[in-house]
């Protein structure tokens, strides 16, 4: 019995450890993007603020 439970957890390691990577990439390309948005909106802003101050 604990033969078999602990081939089936060897099995499904590897799919677990594809997962939680998944989860991880989708993580990280939400963050990217965001903190992309938010860092050209911000400079958006200040090179209209220079161009108004000109």
């Amino acid at each position: 019995m604990t033969l078999s439970f602990q081939g089936i957890y060897r099995l499904f390691e590897p799919l677990s450890l594809f997962l939680m990577a998944g989860e991880f990439i989708k993580w990280i390309s939400f963050f990217e993007h965001h903190v992309a948005k938010t860092a050209s909106d911000f400079l958006r802003m200040q090179s209209v603020f220079v161009i108004t101050n000109s």
